[in-house]
């Protein structure tokens, strides 16, 4: 299960095109909305493995500032710029290391949101034989938040969903032959309970105990496993089927969950 984009011989100079062209697009556009304000996340996740086209941090540094000081230029002044990063500790097993988030962060006054992405138990090891141990995701996640507590910025966490599972069918499956095994294989019958058990109580913990900064939460309801890029033969690892509604128990369970934070919340 390889992340890393292919194709880029001179990752920086194609990742300053690309923000270069996205900014135009948005001048072009004007302000993304006369009434309310956007959130606007740069390209795809900062950090090794999957940083645009492999991009080393100092390149996607100036690529994000680039971006949002043509954006600020513009006259754009209704979104809200956000930074992701990657908790995912694949992302460290593809680069055999561990990388400082601190060398790839823009700097607080090109950021208002700090995020990360969350697909895996917070404890989750790989089972796989490997050479290096990563960090858990809740090391990873850990990071983001001490660095979004000394900014004094909110945390999105921008992208979540169990990855591995499948709640129509009720099933986990291997996610990928450096974390678990060869994916899609190793099917497991699991009940709803267990799914909740093993990554949406997870979820909710990680939100409530950390409620002081995470502000906001986006659930990926899709059936990866109908996706092309996502799909046999597992080119980008196993995925499976997190949309609620095939499951009415979860759905109900994951609702409930929600309107309790946001009540905390407000």
């Amino acid at each position: 299960m390889d992340y890393r984009p292919v194709g880029a011989r001179r990752p920086e100079k194609r990742l300053l095109f690309q923000s270069s062209s996205l900014a135009k697009e948005i001048e072009r556009r004007g302000s993304l909305s006369a009434k309310s304000t956007r959130l606007f996340s740069r390209g795809l996740r900062a950090e090794g493995a999957v940083s645009p086209n492999g991009a080393s941090d100092r390149a996607f540094v100036a690529a994000f500032r680039y971006l949002v000081d043509r954006i600020r230029l513009g006259g754009v002044d209704n979104v809200a710029f956000v930074w992701q990063a990657s908790v995912s500790p694949l992302d460290d097993l593809l680069d055999g290391e561990h990388e400082n988030i601190g060398e790839w962060y823009p700097g607080d006054e090109y950021v208002d949101w700090l995020a990360f992405s969350w697909f895996l138990h917070p404890e989750a090891r790989p089972s796989a034989g490997v050479q290096y141990e990563p960090p858990t995701p809740g090391e990873l996640a850990g990071e983001v938040l001490a660095l979004a507590r000394t900014a004094g910025k909110p945390v999105m966490i921008a992208e979540a969903a169990p990855q591995g599972f499948d709640l129509a069918q009720s099933t986990s499956r291997h996610i990928g032959p450096n974390w678990d095994g060869l994916p899609g294989s190793g099917v497991r019958h699991v009940t709803a309970e267990e799914i909740w058990d093993a990554w949406y109580a997870p979820l909710f913990v990680l939100m409530d105990s950390n409620r002081d900064v995470v502000r906001a939460l986006a659930y990926i309801n899709c059936h990866w496993d109908a996706q092309p890029m996502w799909g046999p033969p597992y080119r980008a690892g196993y995925w499976g089927d997190s949309r609620l509604q095939t499951n009415a128990w979860l759905a109900r369970r994951f609702t409930r969950a929600v309107q309790r934070w946001k009540g905390a919340n407000d």
